[in-house]
């Protein structure tokens, strides 16, 4: 009609260069066509090289924990290339960007940073320079995502295509350190203008390449860890009756450890405990007198997990009992004190367990009506609770939202080798599809809280006119 026509007339095209040659192309007034989700896919597919060679210099330098000097670095200064503002150091390494308004409503969108302890044994051009270390869970291709997400959600600001405010949560230390909490710890959600509503990616190989996955509730488990060193009293092997043998408190400790879940859960009911190490010995000829073990814990509720952390506590004890051990027993902690007040397990990245990570439903449907809108219903799917676990679970508990898993898996390009495996490698061609969903559902949910606002509707409320109840409704 005579809007788009006007509209048409009035748009107005700028652009800038990026030190990549590209450029970032805004206009001012588009047709409601160019904001389709065909189009946010379209545009994230042009900048494939950028968002590919981001991900392929961030994998060069895996760097763990909060330890991330030069991860931080390289993000705060393709921040700066895009001319977007942010907030650090937060969380020591970890950055909060902002773009649009500055003002309610703001919706964010959050990336992990860290790397593995891992060896690379894949041969690629852009391989792990630093031996040890690698991205073996994704984290390189979540940051460059979000960073593709950036550059188009600036397109649209300084077109006046982005209403409200989107935060980007670049994090620190998911990989065991809690990172997540120290963010919010940090005033990350509650800093102005607060966010409303929060999302986060996770590639996922065990899905086929292209589809998304999520699902309202617990999607994953909480997850910690136990240690245990047995002390004994070492002697000749010879003459074992002179000595106490720790190796027994620890056969007495795995035996049990394996019949917490076996008989203690119902077989319906989910959970872990799997002992990952054993060390202790050195010679053929000698009985040690300290001999120590570790494992995780894995429960989908905070009730289930309190109660598995305190059998694993009392077979470690009793198992020490039992062969006259001794032991020091150290257990992540699943309270919020835990990064204060909690001992880090040895070995184990930090002293926290991660809660579980749980969607909120309005979080749920707007994952799914993103994900749809951009692959197709046949391409989402709803997937059930996995035992891995998530750091983001600390930011989910005080704010609807959703983590979604994006498939990579692709057997004829090795795509499909699981997280946290020197193998693992990343389908590149999925990355402006990331991109493009962290668009999609930071623009949706925008609007979802703009007419919450409209309607009155409490922070987090959903119904028939609130969170869940907007003109998107249509597409049901």
């Amino acid at each position: 009609g005579k809007v788009g026509t006007l509209a048409r007339m009035l748009a107005t095209t700028l652009a800038w260069a990026l030190p990549d040659g590209s450029k970032i192309h805004s206009t001012k007034l588009t047709s409601s066509a160019e904001l389709s989700p065909a189009a946010t896919l379209a545009s994230a597919k042009a900048i494939d090289n950028y968002t590919i060679t981001v991900r392929r210099e961030l994998h060069r330098i895996p760097e763990l924990l909060y330890d991330l000097q030069r991860t931080s670095a390289y993000v705060r200064e393709k921040l700066d290339e895009l001319g977007i503002a942010y907030q650090y150091p937060v969380a020591k390494e970890g950055i909060v960007a902002t773009i649009g308004s500055g003002k309610e409503p703001c919706v964010g969108l959050r990336a992990d940073m860290d790397a593995l302890p891992i060896h690379e044994e894949v041969e690629c051009p852009f391989r792990s320079r630093t031996d040890g270390k690698m991205h073996a869970c994704g984290h390189d291709a979540h940051t460059a995502m979000l960073l593709g997400a950036a550059r188009l959600l600036q397109e649209r600001f300084a077109a006046g295509q982005l209403h409200g405010t989107v935060k980007l949560l670049f994090q620190p230390a998911e990989e065991g350190g809690a990172g997540g909490l120290a963010m919010r710890l940090a005033g990350v959600l509650e800093d102005a203008p607060r966010i409303g509503r929060l999302f986060a990616l996770h590639v996922w190989p065990g899905l086929p390449s292209g589809v998304v996955a999520s699902r309202a509730g617990t999607i994953m488990a909480a997850a910690g860890f136990y240690h245990a060193e047995f002390v004994g009293h070492g002697g000749h092997a010879a003459m074992p009756h002179t000595t106490v043998d720790p190796f027994m408190c620890v056969a007495a400790a795995l035996q049990g450890l394996q019949t917490v879940i076996s008989r203690n859960l119902a077989p319906v009911e989910a959970g872990v405990v799997s002992t990952t190490f054993v060390h202790g010995g050195s010679a053929y000829n000698i009985i040690p007198g300290r001999v120590e073990l570790g494992g995780t814990i894995r429960s989908l509720s905070k009730e289930g997990y309190r109660f598995l952390h305190e059998k694993v506590e009392a077979v470690l004890r009793g198992a020490a009992a039992l062969g006259g051990c001794s032991v020091n027993a150290t257990l992540s902690s699943i309270e919020e004190d835990c990064l204060t007040a909690a001992v880090t397990p040895p070995g184990a990245p930090g002293p926290c367990t991660f809660p579980p990570t749980a969607n909120a439903e309005a979080g749920h449907t707007t994952v799914r009506r993103a994900a749809e809108a951009l692959v197709g219903a046949e391409s989402f799917v709803e997937v059930e609770p996995t035992m891995g676990g998530e750091d983001f679970a600390y930011l989910l508990a005080h704010r609807p939202g959703a983590m979604a898993f994006l498939g990579i898996g692709n057997r004829s390009l090795g795509t499909d080798v699981n997280l946290h495996n020197g193998r693992f490698q990343m389908d590149e061609g999925q990355l402006h599809l990331g991109a493009a969903l962290h668009v999609e559902l930071a623009t949706r949910a925008l609007a979802e809280l703009t007419a919450g606002d409209a309607a009155g509707c409490a922070e987090g409320e959903a119904g028939p006119t609130c969170a869940e109840g907007t003109y998107l409704e249509a597409e049901d």
